[in-house]
């Protein structure tokens, strides 16, 4: 049983080599978009971000490479993530898979300000790979004729790769100052309590002007005397009033000119990946 599972495991690292090479020599095709991510979607494309970061960072591109295209596959519309993929397939010498990831991103971004530089770019890893392809087999060792000297190819230098791609700093979100509302509504309430509190007192003077009509010695019946003395019962409930409306009145007028901050609101934001040489982020832009 022993010397079977001995034999099954070189067989076994064979197959799974030959697939590796496999999916290696296919190209990867990228998802489309075809509806919005959602916001769990968008969570879990930053997460696979920043993992293939910290893998990008260690120069273990193959590992960032799986993790970028995770989050691409979950976040289609960060589009970046093409140009910091072929930046990966470039350090791992697989120029083919870079232009690929490169052709996809003008595809869909074909109004990119550095759409001139990414096709200049394509170009020189096309002519690299078929140099590449090109380069005849060397010849099997021989012992020669005669000493003549045989000059050297002149090799095809490599081009610099591109580092990955710090995505441009987008227009800040247009901002909305708003002032709090209460201070005015509480001077409304003011205001009505003191014109009810103006009611209640001229209600309470009238009262009191007809008792003294009939009654100008204060010498009344006892009717008239309590209309009189309620009527001057009301207008002192009408200036306690009047005079708790004016209050607010006069303290939310300080209250909405001197206090009352704007507060900024700003738009809701969505996911998009940065990184760069010295930097390495998540960069949010605007969504409507």
């Amino acid at each position: 049983m022993r010397s079977r599972l001995i034999l099954c495991l070189p067989i076994g690292a064979l197959f799974l080599s030959s697939v590796v090479a496999h999916a290696a020599d296919s190209p990867v095709e990228y998802p489309v978009c075809k509806s919005t991510p959602t916001a769990s979607e968008r969570k879990g494309a930053k997460g696979a971000f920043a993992a293939g970061e910290a893998s990008f960072k260690e120069a273990d591109y193959a590992t960032a490479i799986v993790y970028w295209h995770d989050a691409y596959r979950r976040d289609c519309t960060a589009h970046a993530l093409l140009r910091n993929l072929a930046t990966a397939y470039e350090l791992l010498g697989d120029r083919a898979a870079a232009i690929h990831a490169l052709e996809t991103f003008l595809a869909r971004q074909p109004k990119d300000p550095e759409a001139v530089a990414i096709q200049r770019r394509i170009d020189n890893l096309k002519e690299q790979l078929s140099a590449t392809s090109a380069k005849p087999a060397a010849p099997a060792k021989s012992e020669p004729e005669s000493a003549t000297l045989i000059p050297r190819p002149t090799p095809v230098p490599p081009s610099q790769p591109e580092p990955p791609v710090e995505a441009e700093e987008p227009a800040p979100p247009p901002t909305t100052e708003r002032r709090s509302i209460l201070p005015w509504i509480a001077t409304g309430v003011g205001g009505a309590t003191t014109i009810a509190g103006a009611v209640v007192y001229f209600g309470g003077k009238s009262k009191v002007d007809d008792a003294e009509a009939i009654c100008p010695t204060r010498r009344c019946s006892p009717e008239i005397a309590e209309k009189g003395n309620s009527g001057r019962r009301q207008q002192t409930v009408g200036l306690v009033v009047g005079g708790v409306g004016l209050a607010a009145v006069a303290g939310s007028v300080v209250w909405g000119v001197m206090f009352n901050e704007p507060k900024t609101v700003e738009s809701e934001t969505a996911f998009t990946p940065q990184i760069g040489p010295d930097f390495a982020g998540v960069q949010f832009a605007r969504q409507f």
